[in-house]
């Protein structure tokens, strides 16, 4: 299976090959797959410390990027976004909610992408609970209208741009697959191992951001009222409908494959596939199956 990571970053050199490209490695995931979305200033920056990644070239703003990056891809491109502060991928097991690091990152990008495939939904993601919180995690994928981590999720592109203050670009996103798909799938045992208002980024501090999630927060309300509501008592959270009028929810057990020895997964074979790749008019590699 084809598909492209796009990692949106700013003023985060040093961070993000510590954290998400480390990441990336550890899980031996092909460079022609990982597209780095820069700003024009910090472009330099980026490709001196990171000559053998596709650097791009975008815009500034959360929304605006993220509206670069599904505009860059074909239609249809197989997206998954991740923050450039990731960690790690934890995910809890079976009925005692053993929790650890995934095996295999490429292993859950594909299950994401079949999930949806198989059940007719256009967007994948993980819980949006912290890596710790495991008790409020469940080792199973659920399908209906929810909402996950802007950290680490997955979509087909259908070249839709949302607002540009992007400031809640996964909740919203969240709202128009579901909106047009009746609902997402959801691994609701996986969780992104991040930390919040880490240095770097846009350096908002928290009463800015509050304020600016509110403000989107009315806008996401106001343009999703059959699937969301302002919380009456934190005008900066949204509530999903509880009649999910739209659909009910679809529960999958989560497949697991375990070796007889240990309590693991086992690590499937050619997890670092081959791709067959050319340039396009920027010097980057995009997948060919892409460009077909």
């Amino acid at each position: 299976m084809n598909y492209v990571i796009a990692i949106p970053t700013y003023n985060r050199v040093k961070e993000l090959g510590e954290k998400t490209l480390a990441l990336l490695e550890r899980h031996h995931i092909s460079k022609d797959y990982i597209f780095l979305f820069v700003v024009e200033e910090e472009r330099e920056a980026y490709k001196n410390a990171y000559p053998t990644y596709q650097i791009i070239t975008g815009v500034l703003g959360l929304g605006a990027q993220k509206n670069y990056i599904v505009n860059y891809f074909p239609l249809d491109t197989k997206i998954v976004k991740m923050d450039d502060d990731v960690e790690d991928v934890w995910r809890v097991r079976g009925a005692e909610k053993k929790k650890g690091p995934i095996d295999n990152l490429h292993e859950l990008i594909v299950e994401g992408f079949t999930e949806c495939e198989n059940h007719n939904r256009r967007l994948w993601g993980v819980t949006v609970f912290a890596h710790y919180n495991s008790r409020y995690m469940e080792d199973r994928i659920t399908i209906t209208p929810a909402f996950c981590t802007g950290s680490l999720y997955g979509f087909f592109n259908n070249k839709f741009n949302g607002i540009n203050s992007g400031w809640c670009e996964d909740k919203e996103y969240c709202l128009e697959y579901s909106s047009r798909n009746r609902g997402i799938v959801l691994f609701k045992g996986v969780a992104c191992k991040t930390k919040i208002g880490a240095p770097g980024g846009l350096n908002k501090k928290f009463d800015e951001r509050k304020e600016l999630h509110i403000a989107d927060m009315k806008v996401l309300a106001d343009k999703y009222p059959q699937l969301v509501k302002v919380d009456p008592k934190k005008a900066d959270r949204l509530v999903l409908s509880r009649k999910k009028l739209i659909a009910p929810t679809l529960v999958i057990k989560q497949p697991r494959k375990r070796s007889k020895s240990s309590d693991k997964f086992i690590r499937p074979s050619g997890s670092d596939p081959k791709v067959k790749s050319k340039k396009n008019t920027d010097g980057c590699v995009i997948p060919d199956a892409i460009l077909e």
